[in-house]
């Protein structure tokens, strides 16, 4: 039996992180409406003393509960999806050795395919769906992506002085 490499080892780490995200994202859209309003109220309770003082410096108005949630909401679908197109720019890089620049728009096509498949799984959930959601998806799934290619690149060049 042979011995696995490291990069076979990161290859499977991250389709594990892959699949255990993916799990996170679709488990959300599972929920009610009802508990997806209190995960996401628990949540932005746990960073108002953080959230409301930025949301009042850059609006110069008192935050109201209700633009907080918004904002939790909202940026939860940025984070999902940024989480998910770095994990996906990862494994590319893994795979393919060198970077490709058509495969990253692969990325951006399958993180925008699971937007739309977030937001249809919601329909079955009372929730609704909503382009603008999807377009979020979209805008964090760019910001993962360019997240991705810095940080590669950041720990490619270390590990090139580090062989010199």
């Amino acid at each position: 039996m042979s011995k696995r490499t490291g990069r076979q080892w990161a290859i499977l780490i991250g389709a594990l992180a892959l699949i255990l995200w993916l799990s996170f994202v679709f488990g959300n859209s599972t929920l009610s409406k009802q508990e997806s309003a209190e995960v996401s109220s628990s949540f932005m309770e746990a960073i108002e003393v953080v959230l409301r003082p930025i949301v009042e410096w850059v609006t110069g108005e008192s935050a109201s509960y209700d633009l907080l949630h918004k904002i939790v909401r909202k940026g939860a679908h940025l984070v999902e999806f940024a989480a998910l197109s770095f994990i996906l720019t990862v494994l590319l890089r893994l795979f393919c050795g060198t970077w490709k620049t058509h495969a990253i728009g692969y990325v951006l096509f399958i993180s925008l395919l699971f937007g739309v498949a977030d937001e249809f799984l919601q329909s079955f959930t009372g929730r609704g769906t909503s382009v603008r959601d999807v377009m979020l998806d979209f805008v964090g799934a760019l910001i993962g992506v360019g997240i991705g290619i810095v940080i590669i690149e950041l720990f490619e060049k270390i590990f090139r002085r580090r062989s010199k």
